[in-house]
């Protein structure tokens, strides 16, 4: 049966093909699959590498930012810019060392570059006017980059590695705008290492990730043990180094990274011009995918031997209708009078083909109302988020303007209106603490009592203007005869006290009071009226031996203050001792 033969032959070649084309078909679409992922995989992996670059930049000059405000604020400092106490301008220093333990050396040096008090007294006295931090921070603020300890490697204590400064400094000047002197900090560098530590100690373990810090020169400040301080030249460094900010996949001298980069900010005058790399081994950033790609290789191996199979039956199916029908004509032509049968199959084929266009058409229309629903999403997050970003700016101003209006609130309770002195609640509440600080200074210290002989007399002969006139020129007067750091205080009507600390002796005490009735000598001048006017002044000593309470001491030089008064006034008065 030669025809027999032909249409096996013919059968099987179409069987063999369709399985043919299922399989290699099967294979291209896992081949596009394993492309696609790959590259979703690689993009992953180096967004997040950028994202935290981004996050270690942030962190950075926030770091940065935060040592500028503690330099700057301690450099207006009364204790700093005005006091000529070298310890007590040490004590101010060591407050904010203690505050964060990164600060390896503060000192303030004078303007001719000596170093007049630093942090437990190390190299005051020595001259660091060839320093660049002293140089640079005569007018303006200034930050250091990464060096090496100088004169400070033999002074500070001893660690496991070399120490590394980054500087930050701020000129310190006084009322007048005349420069008093340089204020400089060494802040270590372990600052950094513990900062990288704090934020990806847990991928650096697990998913092997390396934080590099890369100054301007190429020379590595932070990162693996083997690289620090030497140069690199990498794409991603030289793509920070032009200000871009992304994430690359490079060949480094130790190995195959996918790299995160960015520039830390130098536009707000804090940032050191760094580049900040966080890298990766490409092979265990891929290593999910790796996995995941040997998932797919076996399950697309079986679709496809599951396809074939399916393809093969499904083309004997298509292919029997035919077989039947060329039999049937074969044999009509040979003469054979048996019918030709109506094949089957074909009407089935017609309804799978619109049952395939019905699902593609309902596919396509489910499609684009998910884009619309998804467009619609999208708007809806833009409008929200701009919302919340507005509200949040909103009380962020509302933060700030509360914290003014505190701040204003705090200060108006604490001085007086009219002299601008601190009031009788900020004496209370100053006095207690003086005299808490008198044992451990191992100094006394003194209640100055004042009350002004006939002020009710000008305000009834005068008016009380001229009263409040005489009362604002008494508090400049008490002012000029006192030390910046002694209190002036104004109690009530024309009781005024002073709160005088370190004293040397009892005599030192007197002489401020002396000093208070030469300033009363001048006459007081209001429009055409000059008076000369008299003060009567009450002393009440504390010893660091002395066990009385604040109250006790303000009584006993108000008592004082008035036997002065019965004494013929204008006059000074020491209280007797208390036990």
């Amino acid at each position: 049966m030669p025809f027999k033969r032909t249409q096996f032959r013919l059968s099987s070649w179409i069987r063999l093909g369709i399985v043919t084309t299922v399989l290699l078909s099967t294979l291209a679409l896992l081949a596009v699959i394993d492309h696609f992922a790959r590259s979703y995989a690689r993009e992953q992996a180096k967004a997040h590498l950028q994202q935290m670059a981004w996050q270690m930049r942030d962190s950075l000059d926030h770091g940065i930012r935060e040592r500028f405000v503690d330099i700057r604020l301690l450099s207006f400092l009364p204790a700093v810019t005005q006091t000529r106490d070298r310890a007590a301008v040490r004590i101010a220093l060591e407050e904010l060392q203690s505050t964060l333990p990164s600060y390896a050396w503060i000192g303030l040096a004078m303007p001719d570059g000596t170093v007049f008090a630093a942090t437990g007294g190390v190299l005051e006295g020595r001259d660091v006017s060839a320093r660049p931090w002293f140089q640079n921070a005569r007018e303006n603020m200034y930050a250091g980059d990464y060096h090496p300890a100088l004169l400070l490697e033999s002074k500070l204590p001893r660690q496991n590695e070399p120490w590394r400064f980054i500087d930050v400094a701020a000129p310190v000047v006084d009322a007048s705008g005349k420069l008093r002197g340089v204020l400089g900090a060494h802040l270590s560098w372990s600052w950094t290492r513990d900062l990288a530590q704090r934020l990806f100690e847990s991928a650096q373990r697990r998913y092997q990730i390396e934080v590099l810090i890369v100054n301007k020169d190429g020379m590595v400040l932070l990162g693996p043990q083997g690289l620090v301080e030497t140069h690199i030249d990498t794409p991603s460094f030289r793509a920070a180094q032009q200000g871009e900010s992304g994430a690359v996949a490079e060949h480094c001298a130790d190995g195959d990274y996918i790299t995160g980069y960015i520039q830390t900010n130098q536009k707000r005058g804090f940032g050191l011009g760094w580049s900040v790399l966080v890298r990766q081994p490409r092979d265990v950033a891929m290593v999910e995918f790796n996995r995941l790609e040997g998932h797919m290789l076996g399950v697309g191996l079986m679709l496809a031997l599951v396809l074939s199979v399916i393809g093969a039956f499904i083309a004997r199916r298509l292919w029997q209708p035919l077989d039947a029908l060329s039999s049937a004509v074969e044999q009509r032509a040979h003469g054979d009078d048996t019918p030709i049968p109506q094949p089957r199959g074909y009407r089935e084929v017609q309804v799978l083909s619109r049952a395939l266009s019905e699902m593609v058409a309902r596919d396509q229309r489910q499609r684009a109302a998910l884009n619309e629903l998804n467009h619609s999403l999208e708007s809806q997050v833009q409008e929200r988020t701009a919302a919340l970003r507005q509200a949040a700016d909103q009380l962020q101003t509302a933060l700030m303007e509360q914290h003014a209006i505190r701040e204003e609130l705090q200060r108006m309770a604490l001085h007086d209106a009219l002299t601008g002195l601190p009031n009788r609640r900020a004496f209370h509440e100053e006095l207690p603490r003086a005299m808490a600080r008198t044992p451990r200074e191992g100094m006394s210290m003194a209640v100055l009592f004042m009350d002004l002989d006939g002020f009710k007399d000008i305000n009834d002969s005068y008016g009380h203007e001229a009263g409040d006139a005489v009362l604002r020129e008494f508090a400049v007067r008490i002012g000029r005869s006192v030390r910046v750091t002694d209190m002036v205080a104004r109690l009530a009507g024309d009781e005024f006290t002073v709160i005088l600390e370190r004293l040397h002796s009892d005599a030192d005490a007197a002489e401020v009071a002396g000093k208070l009735l030469g300033a009363m000598e001048e006459p007081f001048a209001f429009g055409d009226v000059r008076l000369t006017l008299a003060v009567s002044i009450g002393i009440a000593l504390f010893r660091p031996t002395d066990r009385m309470n604040p109250d006790q001491l303000l009584h006993a030089a108000d008592q004082a203050m008035y036997a002065a008064k019965r004494s013929g006034r204008n006059r000074v008065e020491i209280a007797a001792a208390l036990a």
